[in-house]
């Protein structure tokens, strides 16, 4: 990639940015490359929770790389999500913007969110195993969007 990726424009993220869900910050190729770093930290505690059969204990650390990994686009793009909900409006935006490139892998991030909560917030008394094999292609899929957002970066323009 030589060239700046535009996002797709969104009325979505328009309206978030009016409402002050997201913020206008600086950019920050730095602070962005923390964020994928710190993704690559919790995809590694996530491979030893897998390699201990443990595989209740990978979606939070799967789905943290994953919001870090959106949180690294909006940071390279000067946005920030702020206030209450401020992980699903993360997603949320980077799905607005990049759906279109990165759309598998944040199908993947949005299930991991949602299992996470219902892990740490149940709802009912006895929640299934995950099984070996799905967590297997979890990791496998957040991998590959932790990478591709690394490749991602240096291209972003600042959002307009």
């Amino acid at each position: 990639m030589s060239e700046a990726i535009e996002p797709r424009e969104s009325r979505t993220v328009e309206e978030m940015i009016r409402k002050g869900r997201l913020v206008r910050v600086s950019t920050d190729a730095q602070l962005a490359a923390v964020h994928i770093e710190r993704a690559r930290g919790r995809l590694r505690s996530a491979q030893r929770a897998f390699d201990a059969h443990d595989y209740t204990e990978c979606a939070s650390p799967l789905w943290d790389a994953a919001r870090l990994s959106c949180a690294a686009i909006l940071q390279a793009e000067g946005l920030r999500a702020h206030g209450e909900g401020h992980h699903a409006t993360t997603l949320d935006a980077v799905t607005e913007q990049f759906g279109h490139l990165l759309g598998k892998w944040l199908r993947t991030a949005r299930r991991l969110r949602s299992e996470r909560r219902e892990d740490q917030y149940p709802t009912r008394a006895l929640l299934p195993e995950p099984s070996a094999q799905d967590t297997k292609e979890d990791i496998e899929s957040v991998t590959a969007l932790v990478n591709a957002v690394h490749e991602l970066l240096p291209h972003l323009p600042r959002y307009h």
